[in-house]
């Protein structure tokens, strides 16, 4: 996982804010699918930590594969705010 020098500007901020050490990538189980999102979080159980532009990043061992070749990014939405993206993650099937 990478996360860009525009995604470090927008976490850490966030992350002293709200006191927090780690970003964590969670995977929320839905009825009929998993979404992975982004959370203020310390590290579970079985989290692997990786260390990427400074911040360190708990991953939830159930996607820790698919997100060797995520990078953090942002974008700007339509309302001219800066939002957080993950590019790279594999297309749902």
């Amino acid at each position: 996982m990478e996360i860009t020098n525009g995604a470090k500007a927008v976490l850490e901020p966030l992350m002293e804010e709200n006191n927090m050490d780690h970003l964590r990538v969670a995977v929320e189980e839905m009825e009929d699918s998993s979404q992975i999102g982004l959370v203020l979080q310390d590290p579970q159980e079985n989290d692997q930590v990786v260390e990427a532009n400074g911040i360190k990043v708990a991953v939830d061992n159930r996607v820790t594969d698919l997100m060797q070749d995520v990078t953090l990014d942002t974008q700007e939405n339509d309302d001219g705010e800066t939002q957080l993206v993950m590019a790279g993650l594999p297309e749902a099937e």
